[in-house]
């Protein structure tokens, strides 16, 4: 890729394919949304959707463990790397 335009184009064409992924993701399925009842009663059925955010929200947190977990061990990698090259380069 040469020019800025190109690389524009592609960094759109992520951006939006990332939002339409979190929008696929967030949206509730068919099946979901014909379950509940659209009265001003709760049913069963409402009741056990709003435990869903708590099994989403530990989902996300293990993720989010993970990727702390990655990161560190990513900061270690780089800085390691930097180090033996900081020898290598004063070696010579």
């Amino acid at each position: 890729m040469k020019g800025w335009r190109s690389k524009l184009t592609l960094m759109l064409i992520i951006y939006f394919a990332g939002f339409a992924t979190a929008v696929y993701f967030l949206a509730p399925s068919s099946a979901e949304a014909s379950q509940v009842e659209v009265k001003g009663e709760q049913s069963e059925e409402v009741s056990s959707l709003s435990d869903e955010p708590v099994d989403f929200r530990g989902k996300v947190q293990r993720y989010i463990l993970i990727a702390e977990d990655k990161t560190r061990q990513m900061g270690e990698f780089i800085g390691k790397t930097v180090a033996m090259r900081d020898n290598i380069s004063s070696t010579e």
